[in-house]
């Protein structure tokens, strides 16, 4: 477990179609259609990678949209006086599930990303790097929450240095400044960033962090 936390929408696609008309047609009329070239074929295996791995990033969103949400409308003090039992809140509850780190594995597995590897060799070092960043930050992110629950205190993301060197490995640091400061939505602020970084790795997007 520690080791994990530690460390385009764009279909192509050939239609080929066409034929001769005729009343008759002779032998030597007929050309036969060339087998695709090994490098078209190699292109739409890499299309295929970055689609699948583009795949998983989403389905991140969807098994850790709790996390998310509550970093989204709670400050840092509400989620600590709700960790110190201070306050009841009808949002943290929906996220006690974290408690257990088991949930995190298998959130993880649940989004697609331990067969994500077989892609690798299709996709740059530069995006298979982004994708490593994503993966391990919603899984810090749910780690130092599931810590927070057994030290009955928040343990904020934003002063850990495990969030911040996975960010800096990837974004500007002005932009991580820029992440850090935020009291609501620092999780879904960062998460965008590297997603952004991802599209534009794959041609899809322009730089904006």
């Amino acid at each position: 477990v520690a080791q994990i936390y530690m460390q385009a929408e764009n279909v192509f696609s050939t239609n080929q179609s066409g034929g001769i008309t005729a009343n008759i047609v002779n032998a030597s009329n007929i050309t036969l259609q060339r087998a695709p070239s090994s490098s078209h074929l190699t292109q739409q295996r890499q299309i295929q990678a970055v689609e699948n791995i583009w795949n998983v990033i989403r389905n991140f969103s969807k098994e850790f949209s709790s996390v998310i949400f509550i970093d989204s409308i709670l400050l840092p003090q509400e989620i600590d006086d709700y960790m110190k039992g201070k306050t009841t809140n009808y949002f943290m509850d929906s996220v006690t599930e974290f408690r257990d780190q088991k949930i995190i594995l298998q959130k993880i597995a649940n989004s697609g990303a331990n067969e994500a590897n077989k892609e690798r060799p299709f996709i740059s070092h530069r995006l298979w790097s982004i994708f490593f960043v994503i993966n391990a930050v919603y899984g810090r992110f749910c780690f130092l929450l599931a810590n927070s629950f057994k030290e009955k205190r928040f343990v904020d993301w934003r002063s850990d240095s495990g969030v911040d060197q996975l960010l800096r490995s990837i974004l500007p640091n002005d932009a991580v400044g820029r992440v850090k400061k935020l009291q609501f939505g620092g999780m879904q602020t960062a998460i965008d960033y590297l997603q952004n970084q991802f599209l534009t790795e794959a041609g899809m997007n322009r730089p904006s962090a």
